[in-house]
């Protein structure tokens, strides 16, 4: 079974068949060929590929369904749209993947209410722990955990205003003039907004690159700038840091 934008596959009487095939993320790298040197240059772009995979699937419809109709509430579940969704399936019941539907497809109608389809999704190459989905508050100097083998790319959100440093570990986030009740900062999109999300707040932010949570210990500090808030004639003030973390792991 499988969750895609919150539609299980039973219940569009989908049953996923055995014969599924797995692939494993990709490294994006490029490889350059110079003449009078040996071998292949490699270069990393510092990313991975989406991956595409195939889900077969047998259509079990009851005596009194008409499969035309179950053809089109698919498609419509489908097709609706072509952005990524959260993908859950119970083969790994702990991680929520992201996937879009993106290429049409074909039911081989074997009896009068079955049939055989296979679906093509895009996947995002990281799949997210449950659990780091979760926003949790953070107090001056809290350690965030990672569990897993791979930095996370966390959203942190700040109530407050003026001139505000913050520091996981060795990173540092400098922050400047921040009003509009504070700010957003998404470090897997790479964008900083304001707390409704609608408006960029990318001048206020002084430092690169966007913070992310090592494996492991994770310590978050945060502090007023207060040498720059009489210069600023802004009030600096921090009401509140939170953070969900987006552990993630390779596919």
């Amino acid at each position: 079974m499988f969750k895609f934008k919150g539609k299980r596959s039973d219940d569009m009487h989908l049953t996923i068949e055995n014969r599924l095939n797995f692939i494993s993320s990709e490294r994006d790298v490029d490889f350059i060929t110079i003449p009078g040197r040996d071998g292949e240059l490699v270069v990393d772009n510092k990313r991975y590929n989406s991956i595409e995979r195939a889900i077969p699937c047998i259509l079990n419809l009851p005596k009194e369904m008409n499969v035309e109709h179950a053809i089109s509430d698919i498609s419509n579940w489908l097709n609706i749209d072509h952005r990524y969704h959260d993908f859950e399936w119970n083969g790994d019941p702990d991680f929520v993947y992201k996937a879009m539907f993106f290429q049409r497809f074909a039911l081989n109608r074997m009896v009068r209410n079955h049939g055989r389809v296979v679906l093509n999704f895009k996947i995002h190459p990281i799949k997210y722990l449950k659990s780091g989905l979760v926003e949790r508050s953070v107090s001056n100097g809290m350690n965030v955990y990672n569990p897993l083998s791979l930095p996370s790319k966390p959203i942190i959100k700040i109530v407050g205003q003026g001139d505000i440093n913050l520091r996981i570990n060795n990173q540092e986030v400098i922050l400047r003039r921040i009003e509009m009740g504070g700010v957003i900062i998404d470090s897997e999109n790479q964008m900083i907004t304001t707390l409704d999300g609608n408006w960029s707040q990318a001048q206020q932010l002084h430092s690169y690159p966007f913070p992310v949570l090592e494996t492991g210990a994770n310590v978050i500090t945060f502090e007023i700038d207060l040498e720059d808030q009489f210069f600023h004639n802004i009030k600096s003030k921090i009401e509140s840091v939170s953070i969900m973390p987006k552990f993630g792991e390779l596919i």
